[in-house]
């Protein structure tokens, strides 16, 4: 006896059955179903996964409850078999979760049909890999057929257990089709909530309302995330604290707006740097030198951290990253030292001579700290020179 037509189209589609379910079907087959496994060999996709859904939540060791749903006086194993054998898919479901046929919801079949977790060429043929997935799908649909879990799994495309896994546990405000389709494991939805949680401590005076029309601006495309992101924490007003002790002419940046202005006012790219200044990967300031005729020379100064929690020098640079003459670039080091930051390079009582380096072939650039040695390049020194005077011109 074979089993029922329940989806004409997929049959005799000679797609192996694999994973969890093979030993529970296995195990029915041999107790006295003969020919089972044999059979959901060429079974169309609902016939199978309503087999899948019985191996794995149908009490298969003491079946007569779900027997006698079906009307079917068969007992054990042979019974199972028969069951599998004559009755339709939705029947199968509602005796397994104690339900009436017509309180299986259509939205359940039709997403069991769409299960794809191997990147097949036949929708609905797998089992989803998380045995558990079947239960927690069948509850979304019939106790939230209407919600955005439902709507989620509805409208994310091929379906897997980690889509299941992440309509039930990502944030509310995130559950929405596009989002949800791009969820693969349980680690990955847990960095989803951590961004809107990074997001929230960033941005002080945010809305659910704001987050959702936000979210709802940035579904279009790939890098839903990012640009939601990014859209979000321009107005990001609570930034970490500054790494160094507050002093005069040194400005920190708090937020990111005061971070775009200045980027902008500068001619260099600190704008651009928000989703490292957020998560402290880096931090900008605002400098002002001022020279020995009473000129005012404007920086930025980028720091970043190291893991023993002292900041290190990365960057100072003028307008348009124009690096500053030495004298210049050594007193505001000196200052930054002061204040407990730290500039990477060989040490001062060391052999190291960039020019030498460059005679033994190594590739050498001009780095901050080489303001502090007493050789200087001379035409380095020239250019930057000139880059301070235009600067002061600008100023002007």
């Amino acid at each position: 006896m074979s089993l029922p037509e329940h989806d004409d189209e997929h049959r005799h589609n000679d797609y192996p059955v694999t994973g969890w379910p093979v030993p529970i079907l296995a195990e029915i087959d041999r107790r006295g179903a003969r020919g089972l496994l044999a059979d959901l060999a060429v079974a169309g996709a609902l016939a199978r996964q309503a087999a899948y859904i019985v191996a794995i939540d149908a009490d298969i060791d003491q079946p007569a409850p779900f027997l006698a749903r079906l009307g079917i006086r068969t007992t054990g194993a042979a019974g199972v078999g028969e069951a599998l054998r004559t009755r339709q898919a939705r029947d199968l479901i509602a005796a397994t979760y104690a339900v009436a046929p017509d309180a299986v919801p259509t939205g359940f079949l039709r997403a069991i049909l769409r299960i794809e977790e191997f990147d097949s060429d036949k929708p609905g043929f797998d089992a989803f890999i998380h045995c558990q997935s079947y239960r927690r799908l069948f509850d979304i649909f019939s106790t939230e057929r209407h919600g955005r879990k439902a709507n989620a799994l509805r409208y994310c495309g091929p379906l897997r257990s980690s889509h299941v896994h992440a309509a039930e546990h990502l944030h509310p405000a995130l559950v929405y089709p596009e989002i949800v389709a791009t969820m693969d494991t349980a680690a990955h939805v847990v960095r989803v909530n951590a961004l809107l949680d990074l997001i929230r401590a960033s941005v002080s005076m945010i809305t659910e309302d704001e987050i959702s029309r936000t979210l709802r601006e940035s579904l279009c495309g790939g890098g839903i995330l990012e640009r939601f992101a990014r859209r979000v924490l321009e107005k990001a007003d609570c930034l970490p604290e500054p790494p160094l002790p507050l002093c005069d002419d040194l400005r920190p940046l708090r937020t990111a707006g005061e971070i775009t202005d200045f980027g902008r006012r500068m001619g260099n790219c600190a704008g651009t740097k928000i989703f490292e200044i957020v998560l402290g990967l880096l931090y900008v300031y605002e400098a002002r030198h001022v020279l020995g005729d009473g000129s005012v020379v404007p920086l930025a100064i980028s720091l970043t951290p190291l893991t023993s929690g002292v900041w290190l020098v990365g960057d100072v640079t003028m307008r348009r990253n124009r690096r500053p003459p030495a004298h210049v670039l050594r007193a505001v080091l000196g200052r930054l030292q002061d204040l407990g930051a730290v500039v990477s390079g060989p040490s001062l009582t060391a052999p190291y001579r960039r020019d030498v380096a460059r005679l033994l072939g190594m590739r050498m650039w001009g780095s901050i700290d080489d303001c502090l040695r007493p050789e200087i390049d001379q035409e380095e020194e020239l250019d930057a020179v000139e880059a301070l005077m235009a600067e002061i011109g600008e100023a002007a």
